[in-house]
C-alpha cells in the first residue's frame, strides 16, 4: 500500500488558489517567501481599476474633457519634452473626437 501524501498546511493551499495551474506546485525547497511573492503579485493586479476612455498613451498622455452634450471640450497634455512645439491644430484631432454630433 503506498504512504498517505502529507497535505500542505491550509495557509499554504490558500496562497496559490489564485495562481495559474502549475505555479502553485513549486517544490518545498523553494523559499516560501518566492511562492507567496508571486500570489501577492497576482492579486494586486486583480484589484487595479481602469479608467475611462479619456486619457491615451502611457509617457506621453492625452487626456480629453469637456461637456457631456455641450461644445465645452479641452484637452491636457502630460509627459510632453520640452521644445517640441505642439499647436492647436495638433491637439483638434482628440478635441474633435469629443464634439457633440
Amino acid at each position: 500500500m503506498a504512504a498517505p501524501v502529507s497535505q500542505p498546511p491550509v495557509s499554504a493551499r490558500a496562497s496559490t488558489r489564485f495562481l495559474p495551474r502549475g505555479i502553485g506546485a513549486l517544490p518545498e525547497s523553494a523559499p516560501t517567501s518566492l511562492r507567496l511573492s508571486v500570489g501577492r503579485r497576482r492579486r494586486a493586479a486583480s484589484l487595479e481599476v481602469k479608467a475611462s476612455g479619456n486619457v491615451f498613451g502611457n509617457y506621453f498622455q492625452v487626456a480629453t474633457y469637456g461637456e457631456s452634450h455641450g461644445g465645452g471640450v479641452g484637452c491636457v497634455i502630460s509627459g510632453c519634452p520640452p521644445r517640441i512645439p505642439l499647436t492647436e491644430a495638433d491637439m483638434q484631432v482628440e478635441l474633435d473626437r469629443r464634439r457633440p454630433l
